[in-house]
C-alpha cells in the first residue's frame, strides 16, 4: 500500500536537493528532474560558466554555487554558503567526476591519482560531514552517490576512476551504517552506459549493434532516467532504503561478453570469406 497516490510519489514538494557536477551531462538532468518536481536545487559546479546557463535555463528554484571540489578550502566554504542558504536540506547528490583522461598507469597515479580521490571521494565525504547539521534538520534526509558499473567491470576509463567508482559501495555501505544514528539515508546508483542530451557518438550505427548485442533491454539508460531514479530514493517511499546498491544498466551485467565478442568475430569473420 501507497502512503501516498501514485500520482504524488515522486513529486518530492518543498524539499532542497544539493547535486554536484550540475553544469552539464547527468548531473544538469539530476538537477532538472527535482525542479520540475517543485524541489529547489543547488547547482553546484568548478564551471563558472555552465553553472550560471543551467541556473538560468531552470529559473527560480536552482541556484548556482561555485566551487572546485578538489580544494578543500573551497568544499568548506561551499557547505557555509549552504547552511545559511537552506538551512535544511533533504538530499545530496554526489555527482561530480573528476577530468581523469590519463590512461596509463604511472602518469594516472603521478597526474591525477590524488585529484580524482579528492573530487570524487574524500571532499564528497567531508561535505556530508559538513552539512550533517542541516541534514539533520529534514524529514527525511539522504545522501545518493552517482557510481557506474565501472565500480565492477573494466572499460576504457582511467584506473583512478575504476578505484573510486569500486570503493563508493564500501563508502556507502559505512556512511549507512554511521549515519543511520542520525536518521541519514546513504544510497548508491551505477548507472551503465549513458545517453546524454547533446551527446554524440563517432559511429551511431556500430554503436548501436554492440549496445543490442549486450545489453538485454537493447538501448543505453537516458540521463533523464538516472534522474527519476533519484527521485525514488530521494521520497518518502524510499524512506527505508539505505546501504543499497543498484546497478542501472540495462541487464548488461547479466551476459557473458567474452563469448558475445566470440561469437561476433565468427560471424564476421565467416561473412567475409563467403
Amino acid at each position: 500500500m501507497y502512503s501516498s497516490t501514485p500520482q504524488d510519489i515522486l513529486k518530492n514538494r518543498d524539499k532542497t536537493i544539493v547535486v554536484t557536477g550540475a553544469g552539464q551531462g547527468i548531473g544538469a538532468e539530476i538537477a532538472r528532474s527535482f525542479v520540475d518536481r517543485g524541489c529547489s536545487v543547488a547547482l553546484i559546479d568548478y564551471n563558472r560558466e555552465l553553472g550560471i546557463e543551467q541556473e538560468k535555463n531552470l529559473g527560480a528554484a536552482a541556484k548556482f554555487f561555485l566551487c572546485d571540489l578538489s580544494d578543500r578550502v573551497q568544499v568548506e566554504q561551499l557547505a557555509n554558503s549552504l547552511n545559511l542558504e537552506y538551512g535544511a536540506i533533504d538530499t545530496i547528490i554526489h555527482n561530480a567526476r573528476s577530468p581523469a583522461r590519463e590512461k596509463e598507469i604511472l602518469a594516472n597515479l603521478e597526474n591525477e591519482w590524488d585529484l580524482s580521490v579528492q573530487v570524487m571521494l574524500k571532499h564528497p565525504i567531508l561535505l556530508n560531514q559538513l552539512l550533517m547539521g542541516s541534514l539533520k534538520k529534514s524529514k527525511n534526509p539522504s545522501i545518493l552517490f552517482i557510481g557506474s558499473t565501472n565500480g565492477h567491470f573494466i572499460s576504457q576509463q582511467p584506473i583512478s576512476y575504476h578505484v573510486i567508482k569500486g570503493a563508493l559501495s564500501q563508502t556507502v555501505r559505512y556512511l549507512a551504517a554511521e549515519y543511520a544514528q542520525h536518521g541519514v539515508r546513504v544510497n548508491l546508483l551505477n548507472p551503465g552506459i549513458v545517453e546524454v542530451p547533446g551527446r554524440t557518438r563517432r559511429n551511431p550505427e556500430l554503436f548501436q549493434k554492440i549496445v543490442e548485442a549486450v545489453i538485454p533491454l537493447q538501448r543505453t539508460v537516458k540521463a533523464s532516467e538516472i534522474g527519476s531514479f533519484c527521485l525514488f530514493y530521494a521520497s518518502e517511499e524510499a524512506k527505508y532504503l539505505t546501504g543499497s546498491s543498484l546497478d542501472l544498466d540495462g541487464g548488461e551485467h547479466l551476459k557473458d561478453h567474452f563469448h558475445l565478442m566470440m561469437n561476433h568475430i565468427t560471424h564476421t569473420t565467416c561473412e567475409m570469406a563467403k
